[in-house]
């Protein structure tokens, strides 16, 4: 067995690649960035690993052939790194692809295995079946209708999070309504531009900026204002509950006491999400996702999504926040 050593080079080639794999960042080179993460990853760096699934996965909205690369280096990094299994990756990647990529997947898994000898094919095949299967029975499955025209669906991302595991979380929590200084934070920034960076992960021609009128400016400060006294209703999801911003905290006190890790993380997101306000006859939206994880940090962004071939697709950053995990 190859023990995994991750060497000051590994380590060296992981902040290279990803330093050229930040969208923020004036040398952004997706070559580069693929280069040094694979050579990085290579040296049973699992980090790297993580790295280049999720770059794929975003690289085979463009490419479908990239998306079986992106589950190959999941399933790598998830034998190499318990860690890595924790989150939804792995389930994720599969409901994009069909059986003969999953073939596809396994033939390639088979290669890399004389290499990363960790590998599990067994394993790969547990989870194929249990993507398939886990929770079909499921009252809390079932995906409801998106009656409030929401940009994002918070109901299905929290199924998803523990949908591949052996549990079910009781609640999921969404709070009646969006914080004020976040919105002035937004409002704020929409006052001072009119013109805005393209999305990183945008599909289409990310060279040009994202533009709104005069017009639209005034009319999103307007409707944003409007925001600060809209608040959600109860019960709008099955399974869920509405929390005011002072039951935040009580609520991850609570999810403490669940008996395992995986069920505190998975069953302790607070989602806040805003009404959308639409622009240009719906085909576009200002919108924010927001989610609080265990520990109560947050990572948020209120952004422009665009509707294009029937899908809300993100195609500029209004205003963003991201905390580290404080765990």
């Amino acid at each position: 067995m190859k023990p995994f050593a991750e060497s000051g080079d590994s380590i060296a080639e992981f902040i290279i690649g990803f330093c050229y794999l930040n969208p923020d960042s004036s040398i952004k080179n997706d070559s580069l960035a693929e280069h040094y993460l694979i050579r990085s990853a290579e040296k049973y760096n699992p980090k790297a690993m993580g790295g280049l699934s999720i770059y794929y996965f975003q690289k085979g909205i463009e490419n479908e052939k990239l998306k079986v690369q992106a589950l190959v280096w999941a399933e790598i990094a998830g034998a190499y790194d318990p860690a890595f299994n924790a989150t939804t990756t792995r389930y994720l990647i599969r409901q994009y692809l069909n059986e003969s990529q999953l073939n596809e997947a396994e033939a390639i898994l088979k290669e890399q295995k004389t290499k990363f000898d960790k590998i599990s094919i067994d394993a790969f095949h547990r989870l194929n079946k249990q993507a398939k299967s886990s929770n079909e029975n499921s009252d809390k499955a079932k995906i409801p209708e998106n009656k409030y025209n929401l940009i994002e669906n918070p109901y299905l991302d929290w199924v998803y999070r523990w949908k591949l595991q052996r549990f079910e979380c009781d609640s999921m929590y969404y709070t009646a309504q969006v914080e004020t200084k976040l919105l002035d934070s937004t409002i704020n920034a929409i006052r001072r531009n009119q013109s805005f960076d393209i999305h990183f992960l945008y599909r289409s021609d990310k060279t040009k900026k994202f533009i709104i009128s005069k017009e639209e400016q005034d009319y999103l400060v307007k409707e944003l204002e409007s925001l600060k006294n809209h608040r959600w209703e109860q019960n709008m999801f099955p399974y869920s509950r509405r929390l005011e911003q002072s039951e935040i905290q009580p609520t991850f006190d609570k999810t403490e006491n669940l008996p395992t890790e995986k069920e505190k993380n998975m069953c302790s997101i607070v989602y806040t999400f805003s009404k959308p306000i639409f622009i240009r006859k719906g085909a576009i939206a200002l919108y924010l996702d927001q989610k609080r994880y265990r520990t109560n940090y947050t990572q948020l962004e209120f952004g422009f999504y665009i509707l294009e071939n029937n899908r809300w697709e993100q195609i500029a950053t209004v205003y963003k926040y991201y905390e580290s995990s404080k765990r």
